[in-house]
């Protein structure tokens, strides 16, 4: 691997005696991991994966053999998550799981996309709470969006803003915020070697400052004792706990040391609460994070807008849909998020109050759009709440229909069913199809096709 002479020479300041460790890492082939969707499925379905081991520091973590399995149905339906070991860091650190008010909590992830620490909280939150999850380029949250839908996550808030648009009308409404902040990716280069192309030592300090104005507006956002985590997937002290203990000192917060399977994972900088995740010492590439508690006293929080209500006609043409073809467990509450009908739950409706003039992707469960007076479902009604369709078609893994459906072909509808049918692997939703005559008109999404 052809590594930047200057950043060679950095490493070898940071890392002393460990220096010779870390150029033999780079050599090895980079880890890849998944992490269970506990809220799909259980470890029963992990028998169709290569696993190695378990990722020591996070519960539902899990080294694999190949991170080729995209194309595996488990996957498409949302039952599990390929995400790199060393960025599952962040929210094990974060102490979410140990909170014991999830009802009230809401959260921001800030720089959000692809989505893996997204589903790490939404899977601690389980339905509670609220979940704003941000990304300002919005081809990547187009694919933020992907993951979550796939993944069935019910209490998320998609945004695609800036973190100054959003600290305009969010001022302090969150527990816990978030930063995955853009840098040099210097902990992805064995991984993405293309990065290293990219790499410059003068990128260090703009990087830096680009990374504390992030900051300044995520402190707007928090409130008075609540945590910041703020990480990053490179090495360099000037992006990392240079710009942590900037931030710590100029806005009153405090360093929180990290629980122990964390403290195991990482090596300790000059500050004890500052972690780096080497991959000479752990399964996984590099990760720097802390955790820091606001101390100082509360911006004042900004007055909602009007709330937007869903028409009297759509609500009924949505009632009538859901109620035709799922058997939900609780009255269904709608947004509309540009053409799109959505269910979200009160606490959602209420962080939504807020959000008019932030731009939105998406807002729970998307239940479709109405055209020419009836609804057309979107996917992820079916994998989020394909335990509740009425119609269900259960396919093996083995069953040749799986295949065509995932292929987006029509199937035959042999049950006889009408109405939207959730077609399903194991028991497990992957997506919808609409009943017409002897056959199962294919909803899957085109974007998902194999």
């Amino acid at each position: 691997m052809n590594l930047p002479e200057q950043y060679l020479k950095n490493m070898k300041e940071i890392l002393g005696a460990d220096y010779s460790k870390y150029v033999e890492s780079m050599s090895k082939e980079p880890v890849s991991a998944l992490r269970l969707n506990r809220q799909k499925a259980d470890q029963s379905v992990l028998g169709e994966f290569d696993i190695v081991k378990k990722v020591s520091f996070a519960d539902n973590g899990y080294i694999i053999a190949s991170s080729k399995i995209g194309k595996h149905p488990y996957h498409i339906a949302g039952l599990v998550y390929v995400q790199e070991p060393s960025s599952m860091l962040p929210i094990v650190a974060s102490g979410l799981d140990n909170e014991e008010n999830l009802e009230e909590i809401k959260i921001l992830d800030l720089c959000a996309a692809p989505g893996g620490k997204t589903g790490q909280i939404a899977e601690i939150l389980d339905g509670r709470g609220v979940l704003v999850s941000n990304e300002i380029e919005r081809q990547r949250a187009r694919i933020l969006q992907g993951n979550v839908e796939r993944m069935g996550y019910k209490n998320v808030i998609i945004t695609s803003a800036a973190p100054s648009q959003l600290s305009a009308y969010l001022t302090g409404q969150f527990d816990y915020i978030f930063v995955d902040a853009p840098c040099g990716g210097e902990g992805m280069f064995r991984k993405d070697p293309s990065t290293i192309l990219e790499w410059k030592q003068e990128r260090l300090s703009s990087n830096a400052k680009r990374q504390k104005e992030i900051l300044c507006e995520a402190n707007k956002m928090l409130k008075t004792g609540g945590k910041l985590v703020y990480s990053t997937c490179t090495f360099s002290p000037t992006e990392d706990e240079d710009v942590a203990e900037w931030f710590a000192n100029e806005f009153n917060y405090e360093f929180i040391i990290p629980t122990d399977n964390v403290l195991n994972a990482t090596t300790c900088l000059s500050n004890n609460a500052c972690r780096r995740f080497y991959p000479f010492l752990n399964d996984g590439e590099g990760q720097f994070v802390c955790v820091m508690r606001k101390k100082s006293e509360q911006l004042a929080e900004i007055r909602p807008f009007k709330q937007y209500i869903v028409g009297k006609t759509e609500q009924n043409l949505l009632n009538s849909f859901v109620k035709d073809n799922f058997k939900l467990n609780f009255a269904p509450n709608y947004a509309k998020v540009g053409d799109n009908y959505c269910i979200i739950n009160q606490k959602l409706q209420n962080m939504l109050n807020f959000m008019a003039k932030i731009p939105q992707i998406n807002v729970g469960v998307t239940v479709g759009t109405i055209e020419k007076g009836r609804v057309v479902p979107h996917n992820n009604m079916f994998s989020a709440f394909g335990d509740y369709a009425k119609n269900k078609l259960n396919l093996s893994l083995e069953d040749s229909r799986l295949a065509k459906y995932l292929h987006g072909e029509e199937l035959e509808n042999k049950d006889g069913f009408s109405g939207f049918v959730a077609v399903c692997v194991n028991g497990h939703a992957v997506g919808g199809a609409r009943a017409s005559g002897t056959s199962l008109k294919n909803l899957f999404p085109k974007g998902l096709r194999l």
